[in-house]
């Protein structure tokens, strides 16, 4: 093997879906479901009562609001505009809990049906646009800890041995701990698929005599080839040569060499072409690095 070193860096594309996904405000998403029951039940249990017509198109409006504000939800979740995301559910929690504030109060609805039914769906609204808010503060922090804690992750082949940052809970504050390991003690190394909406955020487990050390970085199946290759030639006796891809290590997108150009790479299975620059991303990736949104 040369004695110039291999290093494989941290997992960018990981990285980037956190970034994406971190948007995402699922809190906001409970004002659809919730502002539909609230109308239909409203409009069940309003159907025999006198002097409740007023608030019966109070209803219907909602629920013409609804169906609005729907698909401006759904239009800008899929242009990842979260912000956007939470004003839509802000907006029905805030008509809604005004629908329901005037039911409380008002003496013309001296229905006791009504007035219970409103305080409890005013207390659920009310959760809801508070957690709306919430909820992107305290995302934001976790993600950025587990952002953190990818960065510093590295993979490093030498003569003799291997060395890098591991974790054993990569979500908590300033995990990430530096490990080496001689080629002797390895016994095999693993890698798997990542995936930040399943919060599966290691892709290469080294398995030794001290125990299982879990990384994440990028091109692991490259990693994990490596490490097998380098524990079985220390074992054979034989001097450890890996191929020259030096796309592999670094911080790259692609698990395409360097030498290949952008035009002649090849779309493969759970990717996506960009429209706009022809890079190559995998499927998880809703935006490119040039900043256009995946097709659908």
């Amino acid at each position: 093997m040369s004695r110039t070193s291999k290093r494989f860096t941290q997992n960018t594309l990981l990285i980037q879906s956190i970034k994406e996904l971190g948007g995402l405000n699922p809190v906001a998403v409970a004002a659809l479901p919730l502002s539909a029951v609230y109308y239909i039940i409203g409009l069940s249990i309003t159907q025999d009562m006198r002097s409740t017509s007023f608030l019966r198109v109070t209803y219907w409006i909602g629920i013409t609001l609804l169906v609005v504000m729907g698909i401006l939800y759904a239009v800008a979740v899929s242009k990842q505009d979260f912000k956007r995301q939470t004003f839509c559910g802000a907006w029905l929690c805030g008509y809604a809990g005004g629908g329901c504030t005037i039911s409380m109060f008002n003496k013309d609805y001296d229905y006791e049906k009504i007035r219970t039914f409103s305080i409890i769906f005013f207390i659920l609204f009310v959760a809801i646009l508070i957690g709306e808010y919430i909820y992107p503060k305290f995302s934001s922090k976790k993600n950025d800890i587990l952002i953190g804690n990818l960065n510093k992750c590295y993979l490093e082949f030498s003569d003799s041995n291997l060395c890098g940052i591991s974790y054993s809970n990569i979500t908590d504050s300033g995990d990430g701990a530096y490990f080496e390991l001689e080629y002797t003690d390895i016994r095999q190394a693993r890698w798997a698929q990542v995936s930040a909406q399943g919060k599966q955020y290691y892709n290469l487990y080294i398995d030794s005599k001290h125990g299982t050390y879990n990384l994440s970085v990028d091109d692991s199946k490259t990693a994990s080839e490596y490490v097998n290759k380098a524990v079985a030639d220390v074992k054979a006796g034989r001097e450890i040569v890996f191929p020259e891809r030096k796309s592999l290590f670094g911080n790259h997108d692609s698990q395409y060499s360097s030498a290949v150009p952008l035009s002649q790479r090849t779309q493969g299975i759970g990717e996506w072409v960009c429209p706009q620059c022809g890079k190559i991303n995998q499927n998880y990736v809703g935006t490119c690095g040039c900043g256009q949104v995946k097709p659908k």
